[in-house]
């Protein structure tokens, strides 16, 4: 179990991070600054995240829950187009309002286009607690980007 304030410290370097994966992507974006503007020590960062790519990852993870959890809070049309046009316009809202959130989708375009065709795609690391190297597995409850199977038929709107 963590301590609150390590669970503090670690939620606002996820977020410090999410902004800045969402402006400049994982390439755009250096470990040391994130660690200068997240107001940590760099052994204090590396206690949370091993890397700058387990830190992408655990803010993509943190920020599709909280995205998912925000467009279902809302009641959305049953009607099936209806629902699709909704969701994308509550979605776009929401990642205008908070433009933390708009890290699920830069960093989930720049994970696909990592693991592009004919590549095998990244595995998420397990989730490991901070200050220890041993691994624990997660429940998976994301899906990689990249392994996203898409509905087999699709019936355009007004067709």
């Amino acid at each position: 179990m963590r301590q609150p304030r390590a669970e503090s410290t670690r939620a606002h370097i996820i977020e410090i991070a999410a902004r800045a994966f969402a402006e400049r992507g994982l390439e755009g974006v250096s470990l040391n600054e994130l660690v200068r503007a997240s107001r940590v020590s760099k052994g204090a960062f590396y206690f949370h995240f091993p890397s700058k790519e387990r830190l992408a990852l655990d803010c993509f993870r943190a920020k599709q829950e909280e995205l998912i959890a925000r467009l279902l809070a809302e009641e959305a049309p049953s009607a099936a187009a209806e629902r699709v046009a909704f969701l994308l316009r509550r979605r776009a809202r929401l990642i205008h309002e908070d433009p933390s959130l708009g890290c699920v989708t830069r960093l989930g375009s720049e994970l696909n286009v990592r693991s592009g065709p004919g590549s095998t795609p990244p595995a998420f690391p397990a989730r490991t607690t901070p200050g220890t190297t041993a691994s624990k597995k997660m429940p998976s409850t994301v899906t990689p980007p990249s392994t996203v199977t898409p509905p087999s038929t699709v019936t355009p709107v007004g067709c």
